[in-house]
């Protein structure tokens, strides 16, 4: 990343605004890839379970 202390203005739910360092959104969405992997292949063991493959 060529600027991590670069500041963004994140809009919430609520319209409220917060400043957040693009770093710590970019650490943010990597980890939650690395869990949505992770949950994605739980399911795959749970529908190879339930459909007697385990």
């Amino acid at each position: 990343m060529e600027n991590p202390d670069l500041e963004v203005h994140v809009v919430d739910h609520d319209d409220s605004v917060t400043v957040v360092r693009a770093a710590d959104l970019l650490a943010q969405a990597n980890k939650d890839v690395e869990n949505a992997k992770h949950d994605a292949g739980l399911f795959d063991v749970a529908v190879n379970c339930f459909l007697g493959r385990a």
